[in-house]
């Protein structure tokens, strides 16, 4: 609703671009947290039997992470009319699945699938992540890479919520 309500603010590409870089280096340290987690508590949870599934998890979280982006900027262009960007960013990913499973899944199984998947997000994404900036001019490095700006409002924005809490 915000996107769409903004048509009419020039910045409103600027400022999905920084909803972006923050949503993935979150996304980054809960990617590598989980990561990190699974080692321990998936054969906890889940039995022995489950181990193997860690290296699956470690396959598929750069694709899941990135992949995140691609959420941000497509909401971006729905809300601005541009749904034909998404199309032609998930045809392109529907390709590259379909052509990775067939090669790579009768070799590696399920390794295999998890690969294909990370891969099939990963260039999803920079398609539309190009996409984008031809769209709006914006380089791509606004939407990827914290600033030293973000990391000032972010960690303003964590001292004002600890300070409520520890009053």
């Amino acid at each position: 609703p915000s996107v769409s309500a903004s048509l009419k603010t020039a910045n409103i590409g600027l400022e999905i671009a920084k909803v972006s870089r923050i949503l993935l280096a979150v996304n980054i340290l809960m990617g590598t947290a989980l990561c990190l987690c699974s080692t321990m508590f998936l054969p906890i949870v889940f039995g022995r039997d489950f181990s193997a599934s860690i290296n699956i998890i470690y396959q598929l979280m750069p694709g899941i992470v990135l992949f995140s982006v691609t959420n941000i900027l497509a909401a971006y262009f729905a809300g601005t009319g541009l749904t034909h960007i998404n199309l032609i960013s998930s045809i392109t990913g529907l390709f590259i699945t379909i052509s990775l499973d067939l090669s790579l899944i009768p070799i590696f199984k399920s390794q295999g699938a998890a690969i294909a998947s990370t891969i099939s997000y990963s260039v999803t994404t920079a398609v539309t992540i190009y996409l984008f900036t031809r769209e709006t001019k914006i380089k791509s490095s606004k939407v990827l890479f914290l600033s030293r700006q973000d990391i000032k409002e972010i960690r303003e924005k964590i001292s004002s919520y600890t300070c409520r809490f520890t009053k």
